[in-house]
């Protein structure tokens, strides 16, 4: 079983949001909802971990409550984020067992991620040291 961080420490300035973009409804629940649903349905992930920042904590935990109604046994956590992604992930990482050296991250605000997808990376990192979960580019760009 594999560890999954979202990072979602982020505050939707460059969106021109007053608030974190992964709390933005769509279809009537916040992004980082979606994200978190999906990770939940595979069955490869031991715990979920969301980093955010201390003036998000009382929506992550709505979005948890709500959860936890559907699925009482998602192991979800909260972990404070820093000023950058790489501190976020950093802060992530160190909140994680040692013994656990391999994790998927994933960006919370693709909100399109599906069990399917997050199954296959698991398999693949158990085979591999690393990977990036991506579709070729197109000759037509």
């Amino acid at each position: 079983m594999t560890p999954l961080l979202i990072p979602a420490a982020g505050s939707g300035k460059r969106m021109g949001s007053d608030r974190n973009k992964l709390l933005l409804p769509l279809l009537d629940q916040p992004i980082l909802q979606w994200t978190i649903e999906a990770a939940i349905a595979s069955k490869s992930l031991s715990s979920i971990t969301i980093i955010g920042q201390p003036w998000d904590y009382e929506a992550f935990c709505q979005i948890k409550a709500q959860i936890l109604v559907r699925s009482p046994e998602a192991k979800l956590t909260w972990v404070e984020g820093g000023a950058t992604r790489q501190i976020s992930v950093a802060n992530g990482l160190r909140s994680l067992d040692q013994s656990q050296i391999k994790v998927l991250i994933h960006d919370g605000a693709r909100c399109l991620a599906t069990p399917e997808l997050f199954e296959r990376c698991a398999r693949q990192l158990a085979k591999n040291l690393g990977l990036i979960a991506a579709i070729p580019v197109k000759d037509t760009i």
